[in-house]
């Protein structure tokens, strides 16, 4: 079995925890992986050009230098993604949680970024009862 199909049953069986895709000198963009879990994968320097990674999870995952033009990131959890050196011209990444990404040296030229807001804290504060007299 190819490499490709392992890892298209790795996605639609939820059993893929990590990952390391190799830098291709051609194109891909066919790649569709909304909502897959690629929580902690490797894949720095990966060719993602157009790719569809609506509602992934991608938390703690290394994208350092991988090529993201173009690419749908709406909803997905970059939490504590590595992104350095990334090139993100024209991504997507609406309503993505970003918190901890580090987007040195990132090229996010043209990319939109209205990142999901943070919770809300919770108080943690008694409520107290007004006196009266």
């Amino acid at each position: 079995m190819s490499n490709d199909l392992l890892l298209l049953a790795a996605l639609r069986a939820g059993t893929l925890t990590a990952l390391r895709i190799s830098p291709r000198p051609r194109r891909r963009t066919d790649v569709d992986l909304r909502g897959a879990n690629l929580r902690g994968a490797d894949l720095s320097g990966a060719d993602l050009t157009d790719a569809n990674l609506t509602l992934a999870n991608l938390c703690g995952a290394n994208l350092s230098r991988a090529r993201l033009v173009g690419a749908s990131l709406r909803h997905a959890d970059l939490t504590d993604t590595d992104l350095r050196h990334a090139n993100l011209r024209g991504a997507d990444l609406r309503s993505a949680s970003l918190a901890g990404v580090d987007f040195r040296h990132a090229d996010l030229r043209r990319a939109t970024l209205r990142p999901k807001p943070p919770k809300p804290q919770r108080s943690t504060a008694s409520t107290t009862t007004k006196e009266t007299s």
